[in-house]
């Protein structure tokens, strides 16, 4: 399954408690310390549930999660990749 920015947006906003209204795509989620080691880790529940996928150590990068724009692309090619294994 698919994330959308909406989805990602609001899961930020109420379960993160982030304020995104000022946050573009590219924008540091992590490095910027907006969010913290804590908040990877929901994060990255969310993500393999939302995606029905199960993300590896190598996954786990700030190439992959340090923005909007990243998240949503590493989610858009695992659930291609995913659904095509099937």
């Amino acid at each position: 399954m698919k994330l959308d920015r909406d989805e990602l947006i609001h899961y930020l906003k109420t379960a993160m408690n982030l304020e995104l209204d000022t946050v573009g795509d590219d924008e540091s989620l992590f490095s910027s310390n907006l969010l913290d080691s804590f908040h990877m880790v929901e994060l990255i529940q969310f993500i393999e549930t939302k995606c029905e996928i199960r993300m590896t150590a190598n996954d786990i990068t700030m190439d992959n999660l340090d923005t909007v724009g990243s998240i949503l692309s590493f989610s858009a090619a695992r659930s291609n990749t995913s659904a095509a294994s099937q």
